[in-house]
């Protein structure tokens, strides 16, 4: 199975319009934390972006 973060990016590449942290994590199976810290880390190299709050906003791919 992918790391979490491959499973991320890869949620976030199937729905253009984007995954909150809640989503994210039903899809992949692990807690919200997890995946926040992990989108904080994709988010710190410019590979994710956020509109609205961290943990009640979208998550989206830069550049999309």
């Amino acid at each position: 199975m992918p790391d979490l973060e491959t499973r991320i990016v890869n949620r976030l590449q199937e729905m253009k319009g984007g995954q909150t942290t809640e989503q994210l994590a039903q899809h992949c199976g692990v807690p919200q934390a997890s995946v926040l810290i992990e989108l904080k880390k994709l988010e710190a190299m410019g590979h994710v972006q956020v509109s609205g709050s961290a943990t009640g906003g979208i998550w989206t791919l830069s550049g999309h």
